[in-house]
């Protein structure tokens, strides 16, 4: 198809006259003869009709983009780094580079590094990572960029959390939420460096610090937008959009791609700060601390519609229930989750929790059979270190009861998990006092 045939095509397609499409910047005579091809169109007047038309001035011209083009492709390349799509992401930027160079385009190079020093870190490659992100701010700088230098210091504070230097790496999550400013207060930039300050205030030790300031994170409006229906739906559809060049719903598509994508990762972060943090106040003997906070990662992650996620911080909150005597608490959160959970590992642990809870009252047969149960659970999934756990309470159950024989065959079933040629000492004394009793 030659160049007037294009033109006239799409034309027709936006239901077009060439009266509409010349406007006040052509003749309709000019747009006669173009579509005819006998006037060949400069490149100025080519980018003006592919702006009337929607189509990117590549869609006319193969080999030539607008920064318009080249921003979209950068926008692909932040959607499929939020989607955790490395290799994706890196197809985007990279074609953003070269794009950048051929429109000496600063601005744009420097964000393509960026997004690439993201790849890097998330594969792992920290000093490739830090190289990047230095010769990125290097551009921004110069052109005082403040959103990008906080994108780019949000991303310096990941690179010291990796490298664990965690007083450093709240130092830079702190000067970038001083760069975001008042303005970003609803923004999802400042939203994921607060997590990110979060995350940072949680290895510290600074419990209460760092849930605060996850609630703070929690301006996001999530009325607005239903977490549970996240997919790749949008982002492909913005793909088929920029390939038939139209630019306008290609941005439309993306920009509610990444919103989705970018909101579920934040709440998906926090829900993971909260089970972290429940954790944490558990190991300090903070029980009912521990417990509101499994509970606002059990409803968050609800939300995202992740049951796995759901159900293992459900199962801490329950093991926070039973450190703090509330037997009846843990129990019927047990309960609930064998209704609900599919996971045979989340599943064989809340059998050894309910084990645990009935032997605490002293009710050995359900105590037994909700160990035995989770001991067939783990041998099926073969987690040696859990499975030693469950056979060593199995058999300290069996010798409180006086069944020393088949205590001895769980207690070997645990040595047995952990070393396949050490013998656990506890055998030897159950067997030591079965002889004292005889």
């Amino acid at each position: 198809m030659t160049l007037g045939e294009k033109i006239r095509t799409t034309r027709l397609a936006l239901g077009m006259t060439q009266a509409q499409l010349a406007g006040q910047d052509f003749s309709v005579s000019f747009i006669c003869k173009v579509e005819r091809g006998s006037v060949k169109p400069s490149l100025r007047s080519l980018a003006v009709l592919a702006r009337k038309l929607r189509r990117p001035l590549s869609y006319f011209m193969e080999g030539t983009f607008s920064q318009e083009e080249a921003s979209t492709n950068l926008a692909f390349g932040f959607a499929y780094l939020s989607h955790e799509d490395l290799s994706k992401a890196s197809e985007y930027l990279h074609r953003v580079l070269e794009l950048a160079r051929a429109l000496e385009e600063p601005l744009l190079n420097a964000g393509a590094i960026m997004g690439l020093a993201a790849v890097a870190l998330s594969r792992g490659e920290l000093p490739r990572a830090a190289r990047m992100l230095g010769e990125a701010r290097a551009i921004f700088q110069r052109h005082r960029r403040s959103e990008d230098l906080a994108q780019l210091t949000l991303l310096e504070g990941n690179l010291r959390m990796a490298r664990h230097d965690f007083e450093g790496a709240l130092k830079a999550y702190l000067e970038a939420l001083d760069l975001v400013g008042e303005e970003g207060i609803k923004s999802l930039l400042k939203a994921e460096i607060l997590i990110a300050v979060g995350d940072a205030r949680r290895k510290l030790g600074l419990s209460s610090e760092a849930a605060t300031t996850y609630l703070e994170a929690l301006v996001l409006d999530e009325e607005r937008l239903d977490l549970r229906h996240i997919s790749l739906h949008d982002l492909k559809q913005a793909e088929e959009h920029f390939r038939a060049g139209d630019l306008d719903k290609t941005q439309a598509a993306l920009e509610h791609a990444t919103t989705l994508m970018r909101l579920h990762q934040a709440y998906r972060r926090i829900a993971r700060g909260y089970e972290a943090l429940g954790e944490l106040q558990a190991s300090q003997g903070r029980w009912q601390e521990s417990c509101q906070s499994f509970a606002r990662s059990v409803e968050m992650f609800s939300r995202l519609g992740e049951l796995a996620n759901s159900s293992q911080a459900a199962l801490g909150m329950a093991q926070a229930h039973f450190a703090a005597g509330e037997l009846g608490k843990a129990l019927q959160i047990c309960k609930g989750l064998l209704g609900s959970s599919t996971s045979k590992q989340v599943r064989a642990e809340i059998h050894y929790l309910m084990g645990r809870i009935y032997r605490t009252r002293r009710q050995w047969r359900r105590a037994r059979s909700h160990l035995e149960e989770s001991l067939a659970l783990l041998e099926q999934t073969q987690h040696r270190d859990q499975l030693a756990s469950v056979a060593r309470d199995l058999a300290l159950l069996l010798a409180e009861q006086g069944r020393e024989k088949e205590a001895i065959l769980y207690f070997q079933k645990s040595a047995t998990a952990l070393s396949q040629d050490g013998v656990w000492p506890a055998v030897e004394r159950i067997r030591t006092r079965s002889k004292l009793r005889r």
